[in-house]
């Protein structure tokens, strides 16, 4: 998914850049109109994109949340079972502290993506802006 997010990221920039080049260079009102519905239809482009983007940053989200609660509850079940004197609870309590760090390194990965997920999307939302303005 960054990969997606940096390839729209990037035509979002040359395309913006593009228009307002046009813009500027544009001679008379039969042209700047053009220009803006083409600026219209890549906004309605953009708008879908950034509507899948946080679709996935929601489902991300949800993701992260439920394996942090996971970690959660592992580490209070390795806490509980360290409280029992026998050897099987030595045993149950060492695979409760892989299980905690196997959990651990994927919310370290998943909370790392949601991250660059997250500020991606909020760099989208400055082409929206940009957008909006050569529009109106």
């Amino acid at each position: 998914m960054d990969k997606k997010l940096l390839e729209h990221e990037q035509f979002m920039k040359s395309e913006v850049k593009n228009i307002e080049a046009k813009l500027a260079n544009s001679k008379n009102e039969k042209e700047n109109l053009n220009i803006i519905k083409n600026a219209k239809k890549l906004y309605k482009y953009h708008r879908e994109a950034v509507r899948n983007f946080q679709h996935e940053r929601l489902i991300h989200l949800i993701v992260t949340v439920f394996f942090a609660s996971m970690q959660i509850m592992a580490v209070a079940a390795t806490i509980s079972l360290s409280l029992l004197p026998t050897n099987v609870g030595t045993l149950i309590n060492w695979l409760m502290i892989t299980i905690c760090l196997v959990l651990a390194v994927t919310g370290i990965f998943y909370v790392r993506h949601y991250y660059l997920l997250e500020n991606g999307v909020q760099r989208l939302y400055e082409f929206s802006k940009k957008l909006n303005q050569i529009i109106d």
